[in-house]
This record gives C-alpha cells, sequence and structure tokens, in this order.
C-alpha cells in the first residue's frame, strides 16, 4: 500500500523539475548580460531538465506516453522562450509572463490529463 502511494507521488513530481528548469531558462534568458546569474541560471536550467528526464525515464509509463508528455512540455517550453524573446525590454512583464505559463502549463496538464498508467492511482 505505502509502495503505490510512494510510486504515484514520485511519479507525479515529474512537473517539479521541469518548472526548475522553465524558471532556470527563463532567468537565463533574464540575466543573459550579467555573466555570473547567468552561469547560475543556465546550471538551474540543466539540473531542472536532467531531474526532468530522469523523472521521465523512470515512470512506470510506455514510451509512447512520456513521449507525449516530453513534447507536450518541450512545446510550452518553447513556447515560452519564443513568447519571452519578443518581450524582453520589460523585465517585470518576465516574471509576469512566466507565472501566466506555468499557470497555462497546469491547465495543460488538467485538460490533458496524463495517462492513467503514469499516475497510477492503485493506492486509493
Amino acid at each position: 500500500m505505502k509502495s503505490a502511494y510512494l510510486t504515484h507521488v514520485l511519479t507525479s513530481l515529474y512537473i517539479v523539475p521541469f518548472y526548475v528548469s522553465l524558471s532556470g531558462l527563463v532567468l537565463w534568458f533574464f540575466y543573459r548580460k550579467d555573466r555570473r546569474k547567468a552561469k547560475r541560471m543556465s546550471r538551474l536550467f540543466l539540473l531542472g531538465y536532467i531531474a526532468y528526464i530522469l523523472t521521465l525515464a523512470f515512470a512506470k509509463s510506455t514510451l509512447t506516453e512520456n513521449l507525449f508528455v516530453l513534447s507536450r512540455d518541450m512545446l510550452v517550453m518553447g513556447f515560452t522562450i519564443v513568447f519571452l524573446s519578443r518581450m524582453r525590454q520589460s523585465s517585470s512583464f518576465m516574471f509576469v509572463s512566466l507565472a501566466i505559463v506555468i499557470t497555462i502549463h497546469f491547465l495543460i496538464v488538467s485538460l490533458f490529463d496524463l495517462p492513467n498508467s503514469l499516475l497510477n492511482n492503485s493506492y486509493i
């Protein structure tokens, strides 16, 4: 019983490294003129992205389901950067837009719910 719940919690936490990676990418973009901060943010992005990929790789789901989740999240990340590159003049707008993107991504995850095998509800 506990191991199924723990598996569910660990599997559903894939979104945390994604948000860390997305935040690191946005902050890297924001601090691109400050070399020291840009280097830190690039590391944050890289560590978050590696953790995200590892979380998906070890999820109890099929390769097709993992590729669906990966492609959906990479589209969100790509559109975020394209959007932010157009709005780079306003620094405060970048942080507001990051919050908007995270909210939209959360709604997309809710609407296009993860496959049942990825979020195993057998502990209920």
